[in-house]
């Protein structure tokens, strides 16, 4: 009784602190991944606290480079986006006539129904029209509230970069008693290894998907091909939303871009294809492989944290599991984790 009113603390804490814990676990993860390169700097005397300003820098004009390159055909189509408006109700305009003759027929088919039932003079109760907030009004909410968090961890990821080792070391010179500040120490230094191994190899696997993408809208003929396979490999840091964020993308792109149904539906069953084989094999194969991970462990964690936290929870679901396991094969104790896990 008393483990599972604790649980349930747990997961109450999880789920309503996430805006606290949230930008904090992007940082720790952030921060093991870039600490190498800070280590490296730090190697041919450039102090900790210079070498992450140099590492952060480099790293968000890379990002800056990249998306500099991707604005321009992405604002092209943007730029299009009435006249693009009005080609897709052209072209769904056949669908919407057949949508709108089987609502009609089920309308007839209603008011039969309800002849036969004695109910024909029934009067429909009023409808009462709830008027929430508008596309634009969220979607000016939620970049603000992405913004406010990547500053965030960026501010979090500099002082984990420039202080996070030398308190690292005092924590452990704490702990010497029993040799446990030395195994704390080698857990730290594992952690941060594997989840550096684990994002290299999610880009991988994501830059792979995308260059498969780039290569087959282009000898299908679609338009700006690099730029969809972009979207491809950036989406798919997202498991699962983002992939069929990119398929209705695609989708739409295609049906923008030729006029037969059969050369419309290729392109996004196409790639359907790709991100399906990338998502239920090779990710969960290769990621829990690198990691010692149990594929099924893998994909239990994407869905839970992906529950709790959305998209950001997504990102930091296998991390976390890897850490876990980390954790449970230093400590004796913990052998049905490992025995789940790994």
């Amino acid at each position: 009784m008393v483990a599972g009113l604790l649980a349930l603390g747990i997961l109450y804490t999880i789920y309503f602190a996430r805006g606290l814990l949230l930008p904090i676990i992007l940082a720790l993860l952030f921060a093991s991944l870039l600490q190498p390169l800070v280590s490296m700097l730090n190697r041919i005397r450039i102090p900790d606290a210079i070498g992450a300003i140099i590492v952060l820098l480099v790293l968000c004009s890379a990002l800056g480079l990249l998306t500099y390159h991707i604005a321009g055909p992405a604002s092209a189509w943007f730029q299009r986006r009435p006249y693009l408006a009005q080609q897709l109700d052209y072209k769904l305009r056949t669908l919407k006539q057949s949508l709108e003759e089987a609502k009609e027929t089920t309308k007839e088919l209603e008011k039969i129904a309800k002849l036969e039932d004695g109910d024909g003079d029934a009067k429909e109760p009023g409808k009462v029209v709830v008027e929430g907030p508008t596309l634009a009004d969220e979607l000016l909410t939620r970049t603000q509230s992405l913004a406010t968090m990547l500053a965030i961890t960026l501010v979090l990821v500099y002082f984990l970069l420039s202080r996070g080792r030398p308190t690292l070391k005092r924590l452990a010179g704490e702990m010497e008693e029993g040799g446990v500040g030395k195994m704390w120490a080698k857990i730290m230094v594992q952690v941060q290894k594997d989840v550096a191994r684990y994002l290299f190899t999610v880009t991988l696997i994501n830059g792979s998907l995308g260059v498969a993408t780039g290569l087959a809208m282009w000898l299908l003929g679609m338009p700006s091909p690099v730029l969809w396979g972009v979207v491809a490999t950036l989406l798919n840091f997202v498991p699962y939303l983002g992939g069929a964020v990119t398929i209705v993308i695609i989708a739409a792109v295609s049906l923008l871009s030729f006029d037969t149904w059969q050369q419309i539906v290729v392109p996004p069953l196409l790639f359907a294809g790709f991100t399906a084989l990338e998502g239920q094999f090779l990710t969960p194969l290769i990621v829990g492989r690198r990691l010692s991970l149990n594929p099924i462990a893998v994909i239990v964690s994407l869905l839970f944290w992906g529950w709790v936290w959305g998209i950001g929870g997504m990102l930091i679901a296998v991390p976390i599991l890897a850490a876990i396991k980390i954790v449970a094969r230093n400590i004796p104790s913990m052998g049905t984790v490992r025995a789940v896990i790994g």
